[in-house]
């Protein structure tokens, strides 16, 4: 599911405990508790966190 921009990334909305689920390309990818573990995540899937504007259209 990857189009012209690149993969979909989904951060979801906190849990009850502060989390946030993250997926690419519908792929679950672990929880982000702060920015440090959303792009560690980010580059443990193969992404290069300097290229992924936190603000941008990737990140839903």
């Amino acid at each position: 599911m990857t189009d012209r921009l690149g993969p979909r990334i989904v951060v979801h909305p906190p849990s009850v405990d502060g989390g946030r689920r993250l997926h690419v390309d519908a792929r679950p990818l672990g929880v982000a508790y702060d920015v440090a573990d959303l792009l560690e995540l980010l580059r443990r899937a193969g992404l290069d966190p300097e290229e992924v504007r936190l603000n941008g259209p990737m990140i839903k």
